[in-house]
């Protein structure tokens, strides 16, 4: 190997892996509740999103909406400081439990149409995600924001 040789295309590679390993990453989802499982649906994400707050440092926006024309939905807003924050998260009992627990199944999860890439999803759930280049922030004071990070 001579001098210089880190600068070719192996490198660009590498460097552009790299950056996209650091860059920020999130995810949309849109939940449709049934009537008789809402209340569960609010504890249950509501308990999650506590934790995630108390014990995840690498979350950065963790906020979920309620949507005063569509009583049955709930809009989260999820970015982590990069991927590896993202499976991380992914990973954690409480976030197990979600997945797993009756009144999240009993929710519907979606992307909004046109949104995001198609392929990636939480284990449990059909939506795919959305790359975050920038973390977004609700509006302060915004009486449809539940709870979380900003």
């Amino acid at each position: 190997m001579h001098p210089g040789s880190e600068f070719g295309a192996d490198a660009a590679t590498t460097g552009s892996q790299r950056a996209a390993a650091t860059r920020p990453y999130g995810r949309l989802l849109i939940f449709t509740l049934l009537d008789d499982k809402a209340a569960d649906f609010d504890r249950l994400a509501e308990q999650t999103a506590e934790e995630v707050q108390t014990g995840e440092p690498d979350t950065l926006v963790y906020v979920i909406h309620l949507v005063p024309n569509a009583p049955l939905q709930r809009i989260f807003y999820e970015i982590y400081r990069d991927r590896a924050a993202f499976d991380s998260h992914e990973n954690k009992s409480y976030m197990q439990r979600f997945v797993t627990d009756e009144a999240s199944q009993s929710a519907r999860a979606q992307l909004p149409s046109g949104s995001g890439p198609p392929g990636f999803a939480a284990p449990g759930f059909p939506a795919p995600g959305l790359a975050a280049t920038r973390p977004v922030a609700p509006r302060p004071g915004d009486p449809t924001t539940r709870s979380g990070r900003v």
